[in-house]
């Protein structure tokens, strides 16, 4: 396979599609690595300790070292990439793996572009405006799909990163590129625990989803930072409308979440309650008013009342 890795922009096989990693070859480098997850380590400290001291010697990236491999069934561990992986960097490695397990169940066979691998991580390759305005939007558009990875259920961490809005933007502002969003299982089970049990966590849940700001996100480099608010300031409608659609984006997720929940109690009528109260913060009047009804309506209820 010829391949060719151009900067500033991602790994690249001939005809500028950007490349990702089998499943496979995500479970090969646990399994070489099983501290990663025995340790629970985040993916800066995977970078630290294995991705940076494996790479420094040829200075690639570390997808390289799974070119023209293939796994048991015989499917090569790189290929174009068809899932663009958006997670931030301070969340358990392993948390990222899951989720992408999650997906790799659903759609098998997807490669996934996952920055980690992807990218050159002994030195820094600074991007332009330019970059930021037109490549990066290219190469995302050439994968076509985009899986926003949010831990910790309560407070997620991408929420807070300049490039992960700006990935999720870029998804949402775009047609044909489609936005999937997942939680790892632990805060899948953290979030049921949660919800169903505690009304103080689903009043701090719509707190911090009505309070999205693109314009108060961190970014590692400042330079990333100032460049991404630059282009999306630009946007129209600016910040205000460009925090509008995360929010919407994002709070129409948990609200399909928080029914999941309901799918699995249907006579909470607790529950029920707490769904069309949380549904109803989100604006999504008649989904609550629904929910509303049939907590009125819930077997609990009327054994409460008798």
């Amino acid at each position: 396979m010829v391949i060719c890795f151009p900067e500033p922009s991602f790994v690249l096989l001939i005809g500028n599609q950007p490349l990702g990693v089998h499943i496979s070859a995500i479970r090969k480098f646990l399994s070489s690595h099983p501290e990663v997850k025995n340790r629970r380590l985040t993916t800066v400290q995977v970078n630290r300790a294995v991705i940076k001291s494996e790479t420094r010697d040829t200075n690639q990236p570390f997808i390289n070292k799974y070119i023209d491999l293939t796994n048991s069934d015989g499917k090569p561990l790189v290929a174009p990439a068809t899932l663009f992986v958006s997670h931030a960097w301070k969340c358990a490695f392993c948390d990222i793996v899951d989720a992408l397990e999650q997906h790799e169940a659903k759609y098998p066979d997807t490669y996934f572009w996952l920055d980690l691998f992807a990218i050159y991580q002994n030195r820094t390759v600074h991007k332009d405006l330019v970059w930021f305005s037109t490549t990066f939007r290219e190469d995302m558009r050439r994968i076509r799909r985009v899986l926003l990875v949010l831990s910790p259920w309560d407070d997620p961490l991408p929420l807070h990163r300049s490039w992960c809005m700006f990935e999720v933007t870029t998804a949402l502002s775009e047609k044909k590129i489609e936005l999937l969003i997942s939680f790892p299982t632990g805060e899948i089970n953290a979030f049921a625990s949660a919800i169903v049990e505690d009304q103080h966590s689903q009043q701090h849940l719509v707190k911090v989803l009505s309070q999205i700001q693109v314009q108060n996100t961190e970014a590692k480099y400042s330079q990333d930072k100032e460049n991404i608010l630059e282009v999306l300031k630009k946007t129209k409608g600016g910040f205000d409308c460009v925090n509008e659609l995360i929010i919407c984006e994002i709070q129409k997720w948990y609200g399909e979440q928080l029914c999941r929940l309901v799918e699995k109690f249907p006579d909470d009528a607790s529950l029920l309650l707490t769904v069309s109260d949380t549904l109803l913060k989100f604006g999504h009047l008649t989904e609550a008013l629904d929910y509303s009804i049939a907590c009125l309506n819930s077997k609990e209820n009327h054994e409460v009342n008798l």
